[in-house]
């Protein structure tokens, strides 16, 4: 304890360390806390921001980049290096044939619109992915929130979908790309309904072009 009595906080509320906003950290950390995945997917590890908390609330994590960043490795996490075209599909399998099932994934690899369809309809795809929380960061920015679109419109496993689930911070010029905000997906192949016991519903949201207006520049 502290002079005043008081147990120290073990844990900063916020880092400038990540490349996420504080409301999207807060958010990222509160799914993690309520879910308490057994096993997590990342696509886009960079320098472990996201990743240290992912792994915090995780019994193990596999992690995907194109090239390492990471200058201390997490004893609970795989890292996977190479395209995420290939590793995540591979991986994902090969979860599926040892009798794994995911629980969480966030995807914040490539940005670009074939990118981001392609890393959503490979997690959509897998069986390995059968009732899990599926976050995506930068859905303020037109391209990915399209390929988003392009990999999940009208899916029949998705449950839940907002796509403004937490939008972008800050101001975005009239001639530059938004970016930054998550959206989230949820995915019960099976009709578990563990994770969400509500009706089917996708949010307005998940038709606009930004979380919150088209950029010039679109």
């Amino acid at each position: 304890m502290n002079a005043g009595g008081r147990t120290p906080r073990a844990t900063p509320l916020f880092s400038d360390d990540w490349e996420m906003a504080y409301g999207e950290q807060a958010a990222l950390e509160g799914i993690l806390a309520r879910l308490r995945p057994q096993l997590a997917i990342e696509i886009g590890t960079y320098k472990s921001g996201s990743l240290s908390r992912i792994s915090h609330y995780s019994g193990h994590v596999h992690t995907f980049d194109i090239a390492s960043h990471v200058s201390q490795r997490l004893p609970n996490v795989t890292y996977h290096l190479g395209e995420s075209a290939t590793t995540v599909p591979r991986v994902l399998e090969s979860l599926c044939d040892a009798g794994e099932r995911v629980d969480f994934v966030l995807i914040d690899g490539d940005h670009s619109r074939h990118g981001v369809s392609r890393d959503v309809a490979n997690v959509l795809a897998a069986p390995a992915v059968e009732e899990a929380a599926i976050l995506l960061h930068d859905i303020s920015n037109e391209g990915v929130r399209a390929g988003l679109r392009d990999a999940a419109a009208g899916h029949p496993h998705i449950r839940y979908a907002n796509l403004s689930f937490v939008p972008a911070w800050d101001n975005t010029g009239l001639l530059e790309e938004a970016w930054g905000g998550l959206g989230i997906l949820i995915v019960d192949r099976e009709g578990a309904g563990t994770i969400w016991q509500h009706e089917l519903r996708v949010d307005a949201n998940f038709d606009w072009p930004t979380s919150v207006k088209r950029s010039l520049a679109w």
